[in-house]
C-alpha cells in the first residue's frame, strides 16, 4: 500500500532525491517553488503551457554532472581500501574518462562505462528556486540596467502529475527525479559515505557473492545511477544563493521524441504532448525538450523589482484572465532596488 505521506503517484519512474540530511517530514512536503524567466518566456509559458527542460549539458554552471562525481571520487580516496566492492565498481565505470580531469572538473561530461550507445541516456532539467523573491535570482534579468523578469510559483506535486502514469503498472519511457540541490560538501561528503557503506555491506554478504555476473552487473547499474543522481543533485557552494530545486527528465536518447509518432509511446495525460526543441542561449543553441504542463500547476507570479508594478499587474491580470487563471496570485518584489 502507498505511504501517503510520500509521494502519491501512479508511476514508479517519478522520483524523490532525498539525502540522509533532508529529514523526515521534509520529504514529505511538497513545496512551491519559483521559476524565474524573463518577460517573454514567461508569456509563452502562460499563453501556451510549454515549459522547457533544458539538456543538463547547456546550462550556466560548467561542472554539472562532473561535480558530485569529484566529490565521489574524493570519498573514495580518503577512505582508500574502506569500501572495496564499491570501489572497484566505481574505477571500473569511469575508466573511460581521466580520474584527474574530473578531480580538477576540467571536463564537462561523464563518460560511463557502458555497453552499446543504445544505451546512452540524456538528462533534461527545470531549474526553479525555493525563493520567490530572491536578488541572486532577479540578477539573471537585469536588462539595460533594469531587472526585467517574473518568478512564476509552481506547485510540485501538480507539476509532476503531467508526468505520471494512468495505471501503477504502467511503465513510461523516461524516468523523473525531483528534489532540492545540495550545497554543504559536508552533506555530500556524508550522503556518499553512508550510501558506499550501506551498499558495501550488501556486496560483502556471501549470498550477493554467488549471485551471478548478470546480477552483479545489475549491482553496478545501481551504483551508476546513484552516482549520476550525485552529478545531477549536488553542486559547488558558489551557487548556493540559488537555493535550487530542480526536476530532471532523464530519457535514453533513442526515446526522444522527435516525431509526433513518437511521442504517442508515452503514457500520462500531458506526456504525449513532450517534443524535442532548440533555443538559443548565450550565443549557443541548446537543445530542449517542451513539456506540455496544466496551467493548474501555477500559483503564483512575482514581478521584478524596477518594472513598473501597477501597469504591469493590470496586463498580467488580463492575461491571465484569458487563460482562466483569475485566482493566480500577482506580487510585486520587495527588494528595495532604486529605479
Amino acid at each position: 500500500m502507498q505511504n501517503q505521506m510520500f509521494d502519491t503517484f501512479n508511476s514508479s519512474t517519478i522520483k524523490r532525491f532525498s539525502p540522509a540530511s533532508e529529514g523526515q517530514k521534509e520529504r514529505a512536503k511538497f513545496p512551491t517553488a519559483y521559476h524565474y524567466t524573463s518577460a517573454e518566456a514567461c508569456l509563452q509559458i502562460l499563453q501556451n503551457q510549454n515549459i522547457r527542460f533544458s539538456d543538463i549539458q547547456y546550462m550556466n554552471d560548467k561542472t554539472e554532472t562532473v561535480y558530485g562525481i569529484k566529490v565521489a571520487l574524493d570519498v573514495l580516496e580518503k577512505n582508500k581500501g574502506k569500501f572495496p566492492y564499491c570501489e572497484e565498481a566505481i574505477y571500473d565505470l569511469l575508466k573511460r574518462n581521466d580520474l584527474s580531469s574530473i578531480r580538477n572538473l576540467c571536463i564537462h561530461k561523464i563518460d560511463y562505462n557502458e555497453p552499446s550507445n543504445d544505451w546512452t541516456r540524456r538528462q533534461f532539467v527545470f531549474c526553479l528556486s525555493t525563493a520567490s523573491d530572491s536578488l541572486n535570482m532577479w540578477n539573471y534579468y537585469v536588462r539595460n540596467g533594469a531587472y526585467q523578469g517574473y518568478s512564476i510559483g509552481f506547485k510540485i506535486r501538480e507539476f509532476l502529475k503531467t508526468f505520471d502514469t494512468p495505471k501503477s503498472d504502467v511503465m513510461d519511457s523516461f524516468f523523473i527525479y525531483y528534489g532540492k540541490v545540495v550545497y554543504k560538501e559536508k552533506e555530500q561528503i556524508e550522503e556518499i559515505e553512508r550510501y558506499l557503506s550501506e551498499t558495501e555491506k550488501k556486496l560483502q554478504a556471501e549470498i550477493w557473492r554467488e549471485k551471478s555476473q548478470y546480477w552483479k552487473e545489475w549491482i553496478k547499474n545501481e551504483i551508476k545511477e546513484k552516482l549520476k543522481l550525485y552529478g545531477l543533485f549536488f553542486k559547488y557552494k558558489s551557487f548556493e544563493s540559488e537555493k535550487e530545486f530542480r526536476i530532471v527528465l532523464d530519457i535514453y536518447d533513442t526515446h526522444i521524441p522527435r516525431t509526433e509518432t513518437a511521442a504517442n509511446k508515452y503514457f500520462g495525460t500531458n506526456n504525449k504532448h513532450i517534443s524535442e526543441a532548440f533555443y538559443t542561449r548565450g550565443g549557443m543553441i541548446v537543445p530542449c525538450l517542451q513539456i506540455k504542463v496544466p496551467h493548474a500547476c501555477i500559483t503564483k507570479i512575482t514581478i521584478s523589482p524596477t518594472i513598473e508594478f501597477d501597469i504591469a499587474r493590470n496586463s498580467l491580470a488580463e492575461l491571465l484572465h484569458s487563460k482562466g487563471l483569475s485566482d493566480v496570485e500577482i506580487c510585486q518584489s520587495t527588494v528595495p532596488i532604486r529605479y
